[in-house]
């Protein structure tokens, strides 16, 4: 007769323990991998939906119209319902929402922070074949504004009760949820003319 050896029920529960222990080693590491690529996304989209807002806002600052009929203020700065520092509302006209910029249809657009993300809207205050558009960036929880009037040797003011006039430049900052700055600010020198009160 010959003398076989197999396995020992010890060796064999070590072995299944090893292997497990490896498997869940693999399982946890793969996890890991999807979720930090799922993130590296997330954060991808909330860069490049600010970079697209602050584009767009850019364009629409740089071409500021007075309104031509009452149903909106050329220029309006005000805090949002929040009340908080960080929560301004901007609400002006322009003519540089589509193009042609600065010859094209007049745009109340409206910028202000909410509960689910800065919420970007602009709607057309003329017959145009253009519907209204309305963005959220759910990464800006919080926004800033400065403006300088014209004739205000360079000081930046938090406040503009004027109307129907455009400042000469203006100043947003926008704010995570933890109320950090996101980014540099985006500062917009308008195309209005130093005391002109029209577009």
């Amino acid at each position: 007769m010959s003398n076989q050896r197999g396995f020992t029920l010890i060796e064999v529960t070590i072995a299944m323990v090893v292997s497990g222990v490896v498997a869940l080693l693999a399982y946890g590491s793969l996890q890991a991998g999807l979720d930090a690529g799922g993130r590296i996304q997330m954060h991808r989209q909330d860069v490049e939906s600010l970079a697209l807002l602050r584009s767009i806002v850019v364009d629409a600052l740089r071409h500021p119209a007075s309104a031509s009929a009452p149903v909106a203020s050329s220029f309006t700065l005000s805090r949002g319902e929040g009340g908080g520092l960080n929560d301004d509302r901007l609400q002006f006209v322009s003519r540089g929402v589509s193009p042609p910029h600065g010859a094209g249809a007049l745009w109340n657009v409206v910028l202000e922070p909410t509960p689910d993300g800065l919420r970007f809207s602009a709607s057309p205050l003329e017959a145009t074949p253009e519907l209204p558009i309305v963005s959220v960036v759910a990464a800006v929880r919080g926004m800033r504004v400065r403006v300088m009037a014209p004739a205000s040797n360079f000081e930046w003011i938090g406040s503009w009760e004027a109307g129907s006039r455009v400042p000469h430049a203006i100043e947003l900052r926008f704010f995570d949820r933890d109320n950090r700055e996101i980014g540099a600010p985006t500062v917009v020198v308008t195309a209005m003319e130093t005391g002109s009160e029209g577009g």
